[in-house]
């Protein structure tokens, strides 16, 4: 077994010759094992190995007793000994976590902490062959899509599992055969938590059925994963080019995603789901691991809402809401703790003004420019009118005697109108944004240019019809609106 678990590690490429190797090590009979062979390996790889050990402050003395076992074991084995003392409960109180996923993140957290402080190259964990199909079974249940049907990678990042090629039973007859003791933590017998279950009733029943059912899993288990690397790779081609991350929000183009096939659709959607977790993770803080949330029924209502009717939204775990917008679907989030970022702004701009006069507009950053000209015979044409009006989106010229009273730049309201030709047909600027197919939460931050008789310019999109330059116009008014120039925001 010795031999099968150093040929494994080679095969997967685990450790290098010279390595020094953080080994958590609880004291159960898994950790015990992986850590006789590590230290077995020392002179052989000429490998270092230390061991840490952490205090949940969940079971009282047993704890305490695992600590002193796991002391004595490393001192015996010469191994240097780091140990923490968490409050796994309060953790999870705080952290909204079960207390299993506490305990996890504490026990990752110090040994990523050791490796830092030692200049360790990586991280040994003890799982073995039947926690693969524990954990293989457990997304099967909960409704994991493929990736999580390939269970536990024997190399992720900086984190080695050296013991994946033996089942249980193997480790337990190897630390017989070797004469090492080893702690039992109690409450892998209680059946309140969902993986004793699986571990305890499943697949013992599994094995009367086959007896190699725990390495057939464990099987399964590597061929998938290697269909889904290979998956993978064309997931994230796919994902470039029809996806769009902004600062708080992903775009899924419906016209391009829908070019690739069914499963293809689903892997997309699911990469959207884990980036915007991620994405609300690196704002707000916080270290579960975003895969963890995901089952398919939530990636299938992703499919089914990008397919459906405009306007439609779902809510999913963690605060995401997604929300189909025309052509596309929108994952952003709720966040019950942020202010809201209110967009509203009103100025008022006094006419007759000499040269430019420059407004700035907080707090977005952007400015306007006016700029009012007197004009002779440029106009004397529509054909000349319509060489020197300007194709720029943010940059425009009106009538300036058609202007009445004061200007006013602010952003929309209800009673807004716009008026469309020269007959005075007018829209509300809500049916108008609904037409022309502008986001409901773009419509917000639209810049609204308006006199004391409607809309003069609706920025960015059209101005009224009233106030166009004609072949009677005496003189201008140019009006420039500059937006502030803002980071990419890509997450």
């Amino acid at each position: 077994m010795y031999h099968r678990v150093k040929k494994y590690c080679k095969q997967h490429k685990m450790f290098e010759r010279g390595s020094k190797i953080v080994v958590g090590v609880s004291g159960g009979p898994d950790s015990v094992c992986l850590l006789d062979m590590l230290c077995r390996m020392r002179e052989e790889e000429e490998i270092q190995v230390l061991a840490v050990h952490i205090h949940h402050g969940l079971r009282g003395a047993f704890a305490d007793r695992d600590e002193e076992f796991t002391k004595e074991l490393c001192e015996r084995l010469r191994v240097p000994y780091y140990c923490f003392h968490e409050n796994v409960n309060e953790r999870a109180k705080r952290e909204k976590l079960s207390e299993e996923e506490a305990g996890r993140l504490c026990r990752y957290e110090r040994m990523e902490q050791v490796r830092k402080e030692t200049d360790a190259n990586v991280i040994a964990v003890a799982h073995h062959e039947n926690d693969q199909a524990e954990t293989v079974l457990f997304h099967l249940v909960r409704g994991s899509g493929l990736e999580g049907l390939c269970g536990i990678l024997p190399k992720r990042d900086r984190i080695i599992r050296p013991l994946l090629c033996l089942t249980r039973e193997e480790v337990l007859f190897y630390l017989t055969k070797r004469n090492l003791s080893y702690q039992i933590d109690e409450t892998n017998e209680e059946m309140i938590y969902t993986r004793n279950k699986i571990r305890n009733q499943w697949i013992p029943m599994l094995k009367e059925v086959n007896e190699e059912a725990v390495s057939h899993i464990g099987t399964t288990a590597r061929l998938l994963q290697g269909a889904t690397e290979f998956l993978k790779e064309t997931c994230d081609k796919y994902y470039i080019q029809c996806v769009k991350e902004e600062k708080r929000k992903i775009i899924i183009e419906e016209e391009k995603i829908k070019q690739y096939h069914w499963y293809m659709q689903l892997e997309v959607l699911r990469k959207a789901f884990i980036r915007i977790l991620e994405m609300k993770q690196k704002k707000q803080g916080g270290k579960e691991e975003a895969k963890k949330n995901i089952k398919s029924i939530h990636i299938e209502s992703l499919k089914e809402l990008l397919e459906g009717e405009t306007g439609r939204e779902i809510h999913l775990p963690k605060g995401i809401v997604a929300k189909k917008v025309y052509q596309s679907l929108q994952l952003t989030w709720e966040d019950q703790n942020e202010v809201p970022n209110s967009n509203s702004f009103s100025y008022e701009i006094e006419l007759g003004f000499q040269g430019q006069k420059e407004v700035l507009i907080e707090p977005s950053g952007d400015r306007i420019r006016l700029e009012i000209q007197d004009i002779s015979q440029e106009f004397s044409s529509q054909e000349k009118i319509a060489q020197i009006i300007s194709k720029d989106t943010y940059k425009k010229m009106f009538d300036y005697d058609k202007i009445k009273g004061g200007l006013q730049l602010r952003t929309r309201k209800s009673q807004d109108k716009l008026t469309l030709n020269e007959e005075g047909m007018k829209k509300s600027l809500k049916r108008y944004f609904i037409d022309e197919k502008i986001p409901r939460e773009e419509r917000e931050k639209v810049p609204v240019l308006l006199d004391e008789q409607g809309v003069v310019w609706l920025i960015g999109y059209r101005i009224g019809a009233q106030y166009k330059v004609d072949t009677t116009t005496r003189r201008i008014l140019l009006v420039e609106y500059e937006k502030k120039i803002k980071e990419k925001e890509n997450g």
